[in-house]
């Protein structure tokens, strides 16, 4: 487990396999309203840089990659570079919210949309399980959705009956999380109380095994966006460290007390 206030990972400075070659479009939804744009390697990608904020930026990536860890469906996504000369020709009124530099990446999914309330208990139990443990585990309040709507962070694919994609880490490790606005608000927030008391111990071991991923995951984190985000007082590597080594399991609520 990581001991509070003992982080310091060593800087691997990962460079970005993609270069941005093109800016499609800026999205009209989500806060950080990511812009749709072009790789060198031809795919198609949403890509959040300046306007989403450093915080956010590593909050992304830190997200993502403990979700992969868990084997969690989540888009391929990657550091990518935006060279100036793709900025300084485009046309785009709020470019510079893009900016130059290194961005975060997430591959589009093709032919994904939002999952909508409809669908929801169509989503397999255990899936809805595992993406309920994970937000708790990293304190993501940012997975709502009830009949009159919400920003739900998942993304459904109509031909894969049953299938989720999860996206948007940005507002993880939140210091100021709530946790009866969470067991409240969340999607999945009907199967509190109904997991199996042996599933969700292993659940929480593969967690547990995952906290060895921690010093590589925050390694890669580009040293630009760390310099910027620990300009932030509420931004702390240890914070999440610690958040990430010792959670603290509600259990008794999860599985309604049922040993």
């Amino acid at each position: 487990m990581v001991a509070p206030g003992t982080h310091k990972p060593e800087r691997i400075n990962m460079n970005p396999t993609i270069t941005i070659v093109e800016i499609i479009r800026r999205s009209e939804q989500g806060v950080t309203r990511p812009f749709v744009c072009r790789g060198d390697d031809g795919v198609t990608y949403w890509v959040k840089g300046n306007g989403a904020g450093a915080v956010a930026l590593c909050h992304e990536w830190i997200g993502g990659k403990l979700a992969q860890a868990i084997n969690l469906p989540i888009p391929r996504f990657e550091l990518a570079v935006v060279p100036p000369q793709v900025v300084a020709l485009s046309d785009m009124p709020d470019v510079h919210d893009l900016g130059t530099g290194i961005v975060f990446t997430s591959e589009d999914v093709t032919g994904a949309c939002e999952l909508t309330f409809d669908r929801v208990a169509g989503i397999p139990e255990e899936s809805r399980w595992r993406i309920l443990l994970f937000d708790w585990w990293v304190r993501n309040n940012d997975r709502i959705l009830g009949p009159r709507g919400g920003n739900v962070n998942l993304l459904h694919v109509p031909s894969e009956a049953g299938s989720v994609h999860l996206i948007d880490h940005n507002m993880a490790f939140d210091p100021e999380f709530d946790p009866d606005a969470f067991w409240n608000d969340h999607v999945f927030h009907a199967d509190v109380g109904h997991i199996r008391h042996e599933w969700l111990e292993a659940a929480k071991e593969t967690m547990h095994f995952t906290v060895d991923d921690v010093t590589k995951i925050l390694s890669d984190l580009p040293q630009s966006w760390i310099d910027a985000a620990t300009l932030r007082p509420a931004f702390s590597l240890d914070m999440i460290s610690n958040v990430i080594g010792c959670p603290e399991w509600p259990d008794a609520m999860l599985t309604g007390g049922a040993s």
